[in-house]
């Protein structure tokens, strides 16, 4: 088979993998209370590994600030995400964002040992920007949208059709110019779900 053919196919198969993805939209006590590890942390190092794109992955590393829920016996931690560029081809997963170099976060990790395509649990729903600085600093969906709050969703039904979804149940992302919920207490509402 001529190189270039064989290129074409494997991106047409990697290109209808990364548009296969679906994520059940979760409540966000649920995220946490099945998240082996909740930290706040920043993106120090990220690098993609795999010396072919159907075997890449993209490693993120984190200078842990403060754990949340769970145990970190070290400074740092490194997440395997599946997919990255290998040889100037990518692998991309649907759906599928990574943190950036030099972001400030909360993580909810599903799971810490590189077994799962994505290591935050519902994806997306476990992944919080913190923006500002000092007293100021507030907590933001993965999308940049402001967060106003935590409700409790446990006596909400989750819709079992409910896909793709921004952020978890009971996060109420504010709309233009709401005030988001500061670091402080987003960090208490995490370590008061029992």
């Amino acid at each position: 088979m001529k190189k270039p053919l064989f290129l074409s196919i494997l991106l047409m198969s990697l290109s209808a993998f990364a548009q296969a993805t679906t994520i059940l939209q979760r409540s966000f006590e649920d995220i946490a209370k099945t998240s082996e590890v909740v930290f706040e942390g920043e993106v120090i190092s990220i690098e993609t590994i795999g010396d072919h794109p159907k075997k890449a992955a993209t490693l993120v590393t984190l200078k842990v600030f403060e754990v949340l829920r769970g145990e970190l016996n070290e400074p740092t931690i490194t997440l395997r995400y599946t997919g990255g560029v290998v040889n100037g081809l990518r692998l991309r997963i649907g759906g599928m964002t990574t943190p950036t170099l030099g972001e400030h976060g909360i993580y909810f990790v599903e799971k810490t040992d590189g077994s799962v395509i994505h290591p935050l649990s519902g994806w997306n729903q476990g992944h919080f920007l913190v923006k500002g600085s000092g007293a100021e600093k507030t907590v933001h969906a993965s999308s940049g949208e402001s967060i106003r709050g935590i409700k409790s969703s446990t006596h909400r039904q989750v819709k079992h059709n409910a896909l793709n979804q921004k952020t978890a149940l009971g996060v109420e992302l504010g709309k233009g110019s709401d005030k988001a919920i500061s670091l402080q207490d987003f960090k208490k509402s995490v370590k008061a779900i029992k």
